[in-house]
């Protein structure tokens, strides 16, 4: 499998650092962990190549480019409260 290029957009880098550091830490190695699977078992499949990434309770939103080997990291937010 080739190696991915991780790209953090300027705003997803600012609500990443937003975050406190034991969480930070957390989704700073499951970003990082993307260039070798873009495609984890544990991220959800949005349609059209743009995946999420839930890590203790923030969520990575980026987009798959298979051509260009890419991630592109475009958020980092507080996940929702799971419905009942």
């Amino acid at each position: 499998m080739a190696s991915f290029k991780v790209i953090i957009l300027p705003t997803a880098e600012d609500e990443y650092r937003a975050v406190a550091f034991p969480f930070r830490r957390e989704l700073g190695h499951a970003m990082m962990s993307l260039q070798r699977n873009p495609r984890p078992e544990t991220a959800k499949d949005l349609g059209e190549n743009h995946m999420s990434l839930t890590v203790h309770g923030w969520e990575v939103l980026y987009v798959v480019s298979d051509i260009a080997t890419t991630v592109v990291v475009y958020s980092v937010a507080k996940s929702p409260p799971a419905s009942r």
